[in-house]
């Protein structure tokens, strides 16, 4: 996890607690970064979700969460 500071950290951490307890998987995480310039730390984030409004199974999602510019 090189340069990602404590504040990155700290807002992954409030994401990734905010998704305890619901119905979606935590499935994969990719650190990613936009341009040389200006830096953008996220995570592309791959989950499962629960689709039981449309009879069960699962869909599969994608999530950009941006943490910091």
């Amino acid at each position: 996890m090189n340069g990602i500071n404590n504040n990155h950290l700290i807002a992954y951490k409030k994401w990734y607690a905010s998704m305890h307890g619901s119905n979606k998987v935590y499935a994969n995480k990719k650190h990613w970064r936009t341009s040389t310039t200006k830096l953008v730390y996220g995570w592309v984030v791959e989950m499962s979700e629960c689709s039981s409004p449309c009879g069960g199974g699962f869909k599969n999602i994608t999530v950009l969460c941006q943490t910091g510019s």
